[in-house]
């Protein structure tokens, strides 16, 4: 391989590898942006984090010593249905 095609290969790699830092920062800022906005009320920066055909779903299950089991379920899909998750005052921000 010549130098040229060997420095074209590192360049072709580096970029490859910058793109995924890149995205790699995006999803990070995502993740700490999520808890800041829920927590902090601010219901609208919420939102925008999401695609307009995000899906949430959480579902928990907890045991108890004698066996017994609760399980629970919350699912939104979608802009408006994340909107109304997000701002219901008997739901995710209980007064």
């Amino acid at each position: 391989m010549s130098t040229l095609e060997e420095l074209s290969a590192k360049v072709t790699a580096l970029e490859a590898e910058v793109a995924r830092l890149r995205d790699e920062r995006a999803v990070r800022d995502v993740v700490a942006r999520y808890g800041y906005e829920a927590d902090g009320r601010r219901d609208d920066a919420w939102v925008d984090l999401w695609a307009e055909d995000g899906v949430y779903d959480l579902t928990s299950e907890m045991t108890f010593p004698d066996g017994s089991a609760v399980t629970s379920a919350m699912r939104a899909e979608g802009v408006g249905e994340l909107q109304a998750l997000i701002t219901d005052p008997t739901g995710h921000h209980r007064p």
